[in-house]
């Protein structure tokens, strides 16, 4: 009882903020310019986001693959080629789902389901590319034992 309490005393404002919450410290954590008014159930704000992940954290297709995605306002085309890339990303979810857009509340449970999975692929794909870059900062003898540690598990 003690737990319903004080969710009862937060207004719908900070229960919004808290519902966005999760999607604001991965934002955050990759930089994303504007984490805090990124609302997923804009779809232009959502298809623009997807580019962004993609260009600038997961980096997957080449450059030219890309321009399909570019077409951030809307249209069969954009929803094509979001369907093939979350196949292509290999999304176990992304047969599953059906369309992102629109504002019924498949569409939207669609959304956060697909856009948590990207934004765990941007962090990943951050971190990893991150950790990569500070392997020098590890010496080759700290290396060998890390390696020896895992080997045995």
């Amino acid at each position: 009882m003690c737990a319903v309490v004080p969710l009862l005393l937060v207004g719908v404002q900070q229960q919004e903020e808290m519902a966005s919450q999760p999607y604001q410290r991965k934002l955050t954590a990759l930089q994303f310019e504007y984490p805090k008014t990124f609302n997923p159930d804009e779809p232009k704000q959502f298809r623009t986001l997807v580019l962004w992940l993609e260009e600038m954290k997961i980096r997957f297709y080449e450059l030219p693959q890309r321009a399909a995605l570019r077409q951030v306002d809307g249209g069969s085309a954009w929803d094509a080629a979001f369907a093939k890339y979350l196949l292509d990303l290999g999304c176990v979810r992304a047969e599953a789902k059906g369309s992102v857009t629109g504002n019924d509340s498949t569409a939207k449970k669609n959304r956060a389901v697909l856009l948590d999975w990207l934004l765990n692929q941007a962090v990943f794909a951050e971190y990893k590319d991150d950790g990569m870059t500070q392997t020098h900062l590890i010496s080759p003898l700290h290396r060998s034992a890390a390696l020896l540690c895992c080997s045995a598990l």
